[in-house]
């Protein structure tokens, strides 16, 4: 499935324009193993939010509870309320079993207790293993629910903490919620991944505060990855073109027309990839980074500048 956030004009805009992150934390005793891999990639969220950014913590092993209710990161408090985030991740312990279906279910009343809330992009983001008791059909039909209970659904991102986590399962999780997966599995690739989690939540705040009506076309440019082939996609409203790239790559053109898509102005579409060889069975841990397809965005403004995003 490619998903994508509508091309924006308001990118200044977006900027300042505040998010509202939910972290929803495995802090089961199969965990113990990844606690400090837990513990910086917190840190990091924490460190790297927006002063206009609100953040909540859920913790769940056998049951769910509430590390923190929703905080300002920024004004005159911010400061503060970033030290109580960072005093809540140190005092983490692993233990006992993961239930994750009533942390779900937590999480969906915190993301409804919002303030304010209008105009604001809001995220979930999963640190886990992987490795809950429910199975895998009761987690999907609770993450559904979950995630559709609140007026403006929030993305989902589930970051697979450790060598021996479920990314599977978390791109699971993160697709009930139209998000992405990203899998960590030591300290050292926490800046790479963290950056691309950062990347999908800029995008959605950018979705968010995107007013399209000025664009007079845009066109999705699809490029599989080295060895991957697009063997067909679903066609879009305006139609699409086959192409052949300068270096011999063959590229996709999807004509998505002028105005958003209606719902949560994303664009859609089915597609069906042929995997490299290096994306098959048995796939080495490493290769779980690597993206199989770049998305471009490029479209013309009201002032008739062509322009392009990746």
């Amino acid at each position: 499935m490619v998903a994508e956030a509508w091309p924006t004009q308001a990118e200044e805009s977006c900027q300042e324009t505040g998010r509202d992150i939910l972290i929803v934390v495995d802090l089961s005793g199969s965990m113990c193993h990844v606690l400090d891999v837990l513990k910086d990639c917190l840190r990091d969220v924490i460190a790297h939010a927006g002063d206009g950014d609100r953040m909540s913590v859920v913790g769940f092993s056998s049951e769910p509870t509430l590390v923190c209710d929703w905080m300002e990161l920024g004004g005159s408090n911010g400061v503060d309320n970033r030290r109580t985030l960072g005093a809540c991740v140190e005092a983490m312990e692993a233990r006992g079993g993961t239930s994750l279906v009533p942390a779900l279910q937590l999480a969906a009343e915190q993301m409804c207790k919002r303030t304010e809330a209008a105009g604001r992009a809001s995220a979930v983001v999963l640190l886990s293993d992987g490795d809950p008791e429910e199975p895998p059909e009761a987690l999907s039909s609770a993450a559904s629910r979950a995630f559709a209970e609140c007026e403006s659904s929030p993305l989902v991102v589930a970051l697979a903490l450790g060598s021996e986590s479920r990314p599977d399962l978390m791109a699971l999780l993160a697709q009930c919620g139209c998000g992405a997966s990203l899998y960590i599995s030591s300290s050292d690739q926490l800046p790479s991944q963290l950056g691309r989690m950062w990347g999908i939540l800029d995008a959605s705040r950018q979705r968010v505060a995107a007013e399209s009506a000025g664009l007079k076309e845009a066109f999705l440019i699809l490029e599989p990855a080295e060895g991957a082939q697009l063997l067909e996609t679903e066609r879009p409203p305006g139609g699409l073109a086959l192409l052949t790239a300068s270096n011999g790559r063959e590229l996709v053109a999807l004509r998505c027309g002028r105005h958003a898509p209606s719902g949560d102005g994303s664009c859609r579409l089915a597609a069906r990839l042929a995997l490299p060889s290096w994306a098959k069975a048995p796939l080495d841990a490493c290769m779980l980074q690597r993206p199989l397809m770049r998305s471009t965005w490029v479209y013309r403004d009201a002032s008739g500048a062509v322009k392009a995003t990746s």
